[in-house]
């Protein structure tokens, strides 16, 4: 409204006594303060977003580290349980084969 209103100003090349000058006056003066919360509006909602994102992310990586930590946690209790166990710590070995009672078998 208030280009509009210049607009109107220009182009009817008024002078500062005539009433559209008055017109024009009054309505910048009714939009200012609608003009400024405008731009406050836009800046907070910038600087808003700004710091939802940086929390967001902030988050997310103490959520990675959290992670990490609590998997290697939960890694370490297994080693202890494995040897704390009554058979010792438990290897990858298969069991030993007895080669001559296969060969019993498969005849």
């Amino acid at each position: 409204m208030c280009c509009k209103a210049i607009h109107n100003l220009r182009s009817r090349k008024c002078t500062k006594d005539s009433d559209s000058w008055l017109m024009v006056l009054t309505t910048l003066q009714m939009n200012v303060p609608n003009m400024l919360s405008a731009s406050l509006g836009r800046r907070w909602r910038a600087e808003r977003n700004f710091w939802l994102s940086a929390l967001t992310f902030f988050s997310w990586c103490v959520l990675a580290r959290l992670y990490v930590v609590v998997r290697r946690l939960a890694q370490l209790n297994d080693r202890i349980e494995e040897l704390q166990s009554p058979t010792g710590p438990i290897k990858d070995v298969p069991e030993p084969v007895d080669v001559v009672e296969e060969l019993k078998k498969a005849k």
